[in-house]
């Protein structure tokens, strides 16, 4: 049952945590984006303090909600972080409005190694086995900022046409 439930609170906190950049602020992003060591630490303490780990998973999902209220609106969408939510809304969207077609397999490619990268990251989370937790949490992030990174280049694409 512990592990039932560990797979489907980790499944649900990461999806929630990689897939709601609503924010723009550069402050938001690096408090926001760097949450994911801390999730992990937090499933892991099961094993130390049993359901108590419902805790600070609570404090951070708290955290991941209230975070975006935390800090103004940026001045300017000149930061990277802006331009990669922008992007990804132009993505999101693109049926409505056409991103140019180049981008459509390198982010089809980065959404599976996301994905591949979790698979890891889940296993060694429910098997409390620090190896594939560690690979699959860099694999998880690599392929964040990459997308992250093809998001920018949508932005700039988008704009320029």
């Amino acid at each position: 049952m512990t592990k039932i439930v560990s797979l489907t609170l980790l499944t649900f906190f990461l999806g929630t945590m990689f897939f709601s950049l609503f924010h723009m602020s550069m402050a938001m992003d690096m408090s926001g984006g760097m949450t994911e060591p801390f999730l992990i630490l937090a499933i892991w303490a099961r094993v130390w303090i049993g359901w108590w780990c419902l805790v600070p998973i609570g404090l951070i999902v708290f955290w991941l909600v209230i975070n975006p209220t935390l800090f103004k609106k940026p001045k300017g969408f000149d930061s990277w972080g802006s331009k990669a939510v922008l992007g990804e809304r132009f993505w999101t969207q693109r049926k409505k409005n056409p991103v140019p077609k180049h981008h459509y397999t390198l982010v089809a490619i980065l959404t599976i190694i996301q994905t591949a990268g979790s698979v890891p990251l889940i296993v060694g989370l429910v098997q409390f086995d620090v190896l594939p937790t560690v690979f699959g949490m860099i694999v998880v992030y690599l392929g964040k900022m990459w997308f992250l990174d093809r998001m920018v280049w949508i932005y700039e694409d988008m704009v320029r046409e």
